[in-house]
């Protein structure tokens, strides 16, 4: 069993805002003063929910918000015209995957973690 501490960078690629809450909330929370993480977020767009309208700009508030919970920094990457958060929500299978790769590698390399985590 891998044991948390704050010596093992962590960094969680999700594309959504809340993939890493739904599948990781428990351990994080846990393990919240122990973090030493960074979160890259791909994709933030607008949405008509049932509940109501959220915009970009707000979702990507909420998005720092959360990661400032966690003690961890936001890894924005800028790769071939695009930056992160890409504005693609839905619509990510159309993204160039060469690019979307290239995001990820960068954040990878920008990050040097010990621990990936794919949401």
């Amino acid at each position: 069993m891998f044991e948390i501490s704050s010596n093992h960078k962590i960094l969680i690629i999700e594309p959504h805002s809340d993939d890493s809450f739904i599948s990781a909330a428990g351990m994080m929370i846990k393990n919240r003063n122990k973090l030493n993480i960074d979160f890259c977020l791909i994709t933030a767009s607008d949405l008509n929910l049932n509940h109501g309208f959220v915009s970009r700009e707000s979702r990507i508030q909420e998005y720092q918000e959360y990661v400032k919970y966690f003690g961890g920094q936001l890894v924005s990457v800028d790769v071939v015209e695009h930056s992160t958060p890409l504005d693609f929500e839905s619509r990510l299978d159309l993204f160039p995957k060469a690019a979307l790769v290239k995001i990820i590698e960068t954040a990878i390399f920008n990050s040097q973690p010990d621990v990936l985590m794919f949401m």
